[in-house]
């Protein structure tokens, strides 16, 4: 996940925490706009952030004093951190960075806990419940969760105004299909198009597994998931196919 930052002995390594903050931001947690690797560089550096949770508490003041930062751009980085202080459950737990926990990972323990007081208050027996999830995940999890400094975190991201959105299981015609999308929809995004299916009571997953009901294959669809689906037999469907059963 932090690839070579791992090699740092020292849990408190800059370059530890500086792969955080990287992965929390990064496209598939919480896809915050211009909070890439120079920005968070110039952010520590400058001692207006120390971990992801500093981001929620920046200024406008603060990031215009910086080299990199004019009026326009320092109003789009601190517009579109605001923008994300509300996310969904799964990308707010894949951006804290748990070991082992992936993507997939990430939408299983929020479906499964649904808010953050359940994830939060977890014990080590109830992660190993979760549909998916092995003993070392869950083991990971647990300690992650039990640590003082990411409970510290927690409620940091909570003090700054982050909240995940509690995940609701709706009854609907969709009511235990789970789907993948792969490619671009032309009718929406992927979490947008997430969002419909869990209206209709269905799931939106990250990954082919065996008990996925639909592939959604859109425009260039990746290879690996159209692989799976062939492997496990998946049914795959188009965005007309999908759009149609929304409807019904």
């Amino acid at each position: 996940m932090f690839h070579a930052v791992w090699r740092c002995v020292n849990f408190d390594c800059p370059a530890l925490e500086r792969g955080r903050i990287i992965h929390f931001a990064s496209k598939d947690a919480y896809d915050i706009e211009g909070v890439g690797e120079k920005n968070v560089d110039a952010l520590l550096d400058s001692g207006l952030i120390k971990d992801a949770a500093d981001l929620f508490a920046l200024r406008y003041e603060d990031v215009l004093a910086l080299d990199r930062f004019a009026e326009v751009s320092a109003k789009k980085l601190i517009a579109s951190i605001n923008a994300k202080k509300q996310v969904s459950f799964n990308r707010f737990i894949y951006g804290l960075g748990i070991r082992h926990v992936g993507q997939q990972t990430a939408f299983d323990l929020a479906d499964h806990f649904q808010t953050l007081d359940r994830f939060r208050q977890s014990t080590l027996e109830e992660l190993q419940e979760v549909a998916g999830i092995g003993t070392v995940v869950a083991q990971s999890t647990y300690e992650w969760l039990n640590s003082d400094r990411h409970q510290g975190l927690l409620q940091k991201l909570a003090a700054n105004g982050v909240h995940p959105q509690a995940v609701v299981h709706v009854k609907g015609s969709l009511s235990g299909k789970s789907f993948v999308i792969t490619g671009t929809l032309s009718s929406g995004s992927r979490d947008e198009a997430g969002e419909k299916i869990a209206a209709h009571g269905g799931k939106l997953q990250n990954s082919v597994t065996k008990d996925t009901s639909f592939v959604v294959v859109g425009d260039d669809p990746g290879a690996g998931k159209i692989k799976q689906a062939e492997k496990y037999g998946t049914e795959q469907i188009d965005e007309d196919q999908l759009l149609k059963l929304l409807d019904s």
